[in-house]
């Protein structure tokens, strides 16, 4: 079963945080990285399933990014050291695969400005399998095969010859797949990528749907082990005092395991557990309602949302001055719309 990731630059959360988790809860994605949350170290953020290991900007505006884990998988916070160089933004994860752990890192790098040092020092600090997210700001044929040579950027050179050096680090997502687009010229651009390590080639890469930043959601998913996060809670044994003489009678009088290896005599031990449960209590999954919304939330927004998004595909399909003009004539009205009802 795959395991599923997605990166997005949000430019800003603060008033995208309730179109952004009604998409999870519609897409139950193992893990999000975002890049430029624009969230102040004092304002506390939360997504219903999801555990938040943020990294924000210590001063100045903009910046920070986040990686939320769907709470079905384990994980922990993998701090690593600041690099001297001091641009990338980072933060990294370990991330409970089926037979072991991956690493899993979002990256912002503001303005272009990482060099070859600091693309070395953070990918050679995470041990593999590693995957890494994040906005790069990078420009190179090699993920933007259309781009002319002499519109490489240093950044761009940089993270070529970090990949040609790193066996443990490959581009992942395919060249060409464009996420950022110039909100008046419409101009596109490659600078979302997935790097990280050359077995998950197999993955299928996507885009997600508009939600209000001049990026789309890059979507990835890798084939694998790991279980998907599933609506509601996991199967539970209803209790009851009238179902414990039955568990007991159902367990065996004795069970002999010395003889076995442990991970044999544990598999033992929980299958004789679970039969007995079985026998004596019912298992039940409660499937609870999506947490509701934020109570601003109206039925204006909800259409001033959708109309946005119409016009942002229409101007993407016919890239027309008219088109251009009426998206962000709507995208304005709903910013004032949001802004009115919150």
């Amino acid at each position: 079963m795959a395991l599923s990731f997605m990166l997005w630059n949000a430019r800003s959360l603060l008033c995208k945080t309730q179109e952004l988790e009604t998409h999870l809860g519609d897409t139950l994605p193992s893990v999000v990285g975002i890049c430029e949350t624009w969230l102040p170290p004092h304002l506390s953020l939360s997504f219903l399933g999801y555990n938040i290991i943020r990294k924000d900007r210590g001063q100045g505006r903009g910046g920070g990014v986040l990686l939320a884990i769907h709470d079905s998988i384990a994980s922990s916070s993998l701090p690593i050291p600041q690099s001297q160089d001091g641009h990338l933004e980072v933060v990294a994860a370990k991330v409970g695969l089926g037979g072991g752990w991956l690493t899993v890192a979002a990256c912002y790098n503001p303005g272009g400005t990482a060099g070859y040092r600091e693309f070395m020092h953070y990918f050679s600090a995470l041990q593999p399998p590693v995957l890494i997210m994040g906005d790069f700001n990078a420009h190179h044929t090699c993920w933007e095969p259309d781009l002319s040579p002499h519109h490489h950027n240093t950044s761009g050179n940089a993270l070529f010859q970090a990949l040609l050096d790193l066996k443990h680090v490959s581009l992942l997502s395919p060249p060409g797949l464009a996420t950022r687009f110039h909100p008046h010229t419409g101009a596109a651009s490659v600078l979302d990528l997935f790097l990280g390590d050359p077995t998950f080639k197999d993955s299928t890469f996507c885009t997600g749907p508009y939600m209000g930043s001049d990026h789309l959601p890059l979507l990835a998913s890798l084939p694998q082990v790991s279980p998907q996060p599933q609506p509601g809670c996991m199967p539970c044994w209803r209790l009851n005092s009238s179902g414990w003489p039955q568990y007991v009678a159902a367990l065996p009088s004795s069970l002999d395991t010395q003889h076995l290896p442990l991970d044999e005599a544990a598999t033992t031990i929980a299958g004789v557990l679970s039969e007995a449960g079985t026998a004596a209590f019912p298992l039940i999954t409660r499937h609870h309602p999506r947490r509701p919304g934020k109570p601003w939330w109206d039925a204006a927004c909800v259409q001033a949302v959708q109309d946005r998004r119409q016009a942002w595909n229409q101007w993407r399909r016919i890239p027309t001055i008219q088109a251009g003009r009426a998206y962000r004539r709507l995208d304005a009205i709903c910013a004032k719309t949001i802004l009115k009802a919150k």
